[in-house]
């Protein structure tokens, strides 16, 4: 799952630059994900005790919109899911 892949990534982040202190990985999602359900599927495995979340955390989430298509997808009735 995409979750799934966000843990995985990040912790090989973390690995391949162990001498490495972020002070912040930011992750681009293309339009492929709800960035609510990223956030709840990190509070999820935190809650689970998965590893890379005693690394990492996620404290924002940015969405930004297509400023060409905004107008007319926000004047639809469907949901992004839908699109």
């Amino acid at each position: 799952s995409l979750a799934d892949e966000l843990l995985t990534s990040v912790q090989n982040i973390i690995d391949t630059n162990k001498q490495t202190k972020y002070d912040a990985i930011v992750i681009e999602l293309s339009g492929v994900a709800d960035p609510i359900t990223i956030k709840d599927n990190w509070e999820d495995a935190k809650f689970m005790g998965h590893p890379v979340t005693r690394q990492a955390d996620v404290r924002r989430v940015i969405t930004l919109v297509d400023a060409c298509t905004f107008g007319t997808d926000w004047m639809t009735f469907d949901t992004a899911g839908q699109r």
